[in-house]
């Protein structure tokens, strides 16, 4: 397995993260990614987890679907032109599908 590392959560240091954004985070599990969601909320913003396995063409549909403002890869974070998330939401995934496409839930 791929851990996520320290230089991930220092990726985010560049990229200002305020209250009302949605953050994609596409980084393999581990205690970084824990550190990485709590500081997300913390800013009061909410996270979207992106399974990093994803091809790359079911990753991007996803996140068209999402809209988020912040995307964070294992190659760093940048800033999107997404939708700010409802203050009140902390976390938005997706589900299987089995209705035909994936859905997102808040």
């Amino acid at each position: 397995m791929v851990w996520a590392s320290l230089s991930d959560v220092r990726a985010l240091e560049h990229v200002s993260i305020a209250a009302g954004d949605l953050v994609a985070v596409s980084i393999p599990p581990s205690p970084t990614w824990l550190e990485i969601v709590a500081e997300t909320w913390a800013a009061g913003a909410a996270v979207l987890p992106v399974d990093h396995r994803l091809p790359p063409a079911e990753a991007a549909a996803l996140l068209e679907r999402a809209r988020p403002t912040v995307v964070l890869e294992a190659g760093g974070a940048r800033r999107v032109d997404g939708r700010p998330a409802d203050p009140e939401i902390a976390l938005i995934v997706h589900t299987s599908g089995t209705g035909g496409s994936p859905k997102l839930a808040q």
